[in-house]
């Protein structure tokens, strides 16, 4: 991996594809990444002249670029818990003039309803919170909540973890792919689709056993 001096519009080595920080070297037909990552220039060939091929392992080195930057030391990129992210939002919902008193009060007790059914999520690092933790809360979230008040909570979850890739500290954002609740569904509808599944898979599997033919009983020598 090296800095990204070259591909600059002057030098005819290089040139630009129609995909962002995907360019080609012209000598060898071969791909490279160029992105940018907190202000760093970074070029990798991705060792193929196949644009297709390039564009998933472009996919991936970004990725991969991103995920290392999320995982640096506190002093690297700066270290944010739940809170400090939520102290954000509330600064900016408190100055948002578009909003009625009564919208900022419900988005207030929306936040109020996340920390008292995830409460450890306060203080925890905005870094080390994944998708899956995400995803544990809203299958427990779902059960005793309807369908309006769930769906603005992700909603502001999603708002306040915003903040963070905003930031500079995390480059995804963990509750980005949350189901919404459909009014009148049922919990299992939203969340418990892959328990079906599983339980599904098991039925027929085991149906699949009971309905084998017994294997003949091999003859004595």
């Amino acid at each position: 991996m090296k800095s990204a001096e070259p591909a600059t519009k002057k030098d005819p080595r290089w040139s630009k594809t129609q995909y962002a920080n995907l360019i080609r070297y012209v000598p060898s037909g071969k791909y490279f990444a160029r992105i940018r990552v907190h202000g760093k220039l970074i070029l990798k060939s991705l060792k193929t002249s196949s644009v297709s091929v390039a564009k998933l392992r472009l996919a991936d080195f970004e990725k991969e670029e991103r995920k290392k930057t999320e995982d640096r030391s506190p002093g690297t990129t700066g270290k944010m818990s739940f809170s400090d992210a939520l102290a954000l939002y509330c600064e900016r919902l408190r100055a948002d003039l578009n909003l009625k008193p009564r919208s900022k009060d419900y988005r207030q007790e929306r936040t109020n309803a996340l920390l008292k059914s995830w409460p450890e999520l306060g203080e925890k690092d905005v870094r080390q919170i994944s998708r899956h933790d995400c995803e544990d809360w809203a299958q427990r979230f779902v059960q005793n909540t309807s369908s309006i008040a769930f769906n603005n909570t992700i909603g502001t979850l999603r708002q306040i973890l915003d903040i963070t890739v905003e930031a500079g500290i995390r480059y995804e954002n963990p509750a980005r792919d949350l189901k919404r609740k459909k009014s009148g569904a049922s919990a299992m509808k939203v969340y418990g689709h892959l328990r079906d599944q599983h339980s599904a898979v098991a039925e027929s599997s085991l149906s699949s056993l009971l309905l084998l033919p017994q294997s003949p009983t091999e003859p004595d020598q």
